[in-house]
């Protein structure tokens, strides 16, 4: 019998299981730290499997060897990889229709909603004000972290 590579098994659990935790992630962001317990358990199950870690082993250095993030910070880059991508048109039309910049401040480009359809509820609301959360803090830590010209 022989025994499958560490290469293999990080690249069946990432197709088979994080592939899984990614999907459609960016509807998580906002929710409590208990509602995303579940999902972290399974990637910290997953990571240690790969690796072949004992269950009380500490699993930050597994995620880090793994070069996987854990599922919060997971959502947050999603949906600043999503965000980043709007101004430079490489997202799906219906996402830029979404935001829209406000360019009265010329050293920054700050995002505001869109004006509202008939279609959108209230849930599609709350969730874009989740995204334009997140971007503006991304941006005021990445402004922060850089030097001013």
């Amino acid at each position: 019998m022989s025994a499958v590579t560490q290469e293999v098994m990080a690249q069946l659990a990432t197709s088979l299981v994080i592939s899984r935790l990614d999907y459609c992630n960016s509807v998580f962001a906002g929710l409590p730290v208990s509602t995303l317990a579940p999902l972290q358990r399974v990637q910290n199950a997953t990571a240690r499997l790969v690796l072949n870690r004992d269950r009380r082993s500490h699993i930050t250095p597994a995620l880090q060897q793994l070069h996987w993030l854990p599922v919060k910070y997971r959502v947050i880059f999603k949906i600043a990889t999503l965000m980043h991508d709007i101004p430079h048109d490489r997202c799906p039309s219906y996402l830029a229709d979404l935001v829209a910049f406000n360019t009265t401040d010329s050293h920054r480009r700050q995002l505001r909603l869109s004006q509202s359809s008939s279609r959108e509820t209230d849930t599609d609301r709350i969730r874009q004000t989740r995204l334009l959360g997140l971007w503006s803090q991304h941006m005021e830590q990445s402004s922060s972290s850089s030097p001013q010209h």
